[in-house]
């Protein structure tokens, strides 16, 4: 009776997440994602005079606001204030910010650990319970 009720629940808390989001219930994201390295100077605008930091930007998809995989290779790019808007950048500029601001930056740009690593140990151990639940267990063989 009990997994009867647990599970008429469960059917009338996923209709009312379906009426109210209009994406349903998993929420992901796919696209460019930004990262500022290294915060530079007030005196570093662009022309329309919009602060920039060093950043990197690579494609990222995600599954509920966590990183799951990263599918582009990073680059260093300029990045403004409220990492909403970026600039590509070639190697020689990058290379002469560096040393105008004397900044120390890596020959490959990489994302951050957490971006690197993101939900795939949540999702491995998730995928570890199912195929554990799904193994026959072994059960006692009672003597009468």
């Amino acid at each position: 009776m009990k997994k009867i009720i647990l599970f008429i629940f469960m059917l009338f808390c996923l209709g009312a997440l379906q009426q109210v989001e209009a994406k349903g219930v998993i929420v992901y994201h796919s696209g460019v994602h930004l990262e500022t390295r290294d915060k530079l100077p007030t005196d570093a605008v662009m022309d329309n005079g919009t602060h920039v930091n060093i950043g990197i930007a690579y494609d990222q998809f995600g599954l509920f606001w966590m990183p799951v995989w990263n599918y582009s290779e990073a680059q260093y790019v300029l990045i403004s204030d409220d990492e909403e808007t970026y600039w590509e950048i070639d190697n020689d500029t990058i290379t002469k910010l560096a040393k105008e601001y004397n900044i120390e930056l890596s020959e490959k740009p990489s994302p951050s650990m957490w971006n690197k690593v993101g939900l795939k140990p949540v999702l491995a151990l998730l995928l570890v319970a199912i195929v554990w639940g799904y193994l026959p267990g072994k059960k006692k063989e009672s003597e009468e």
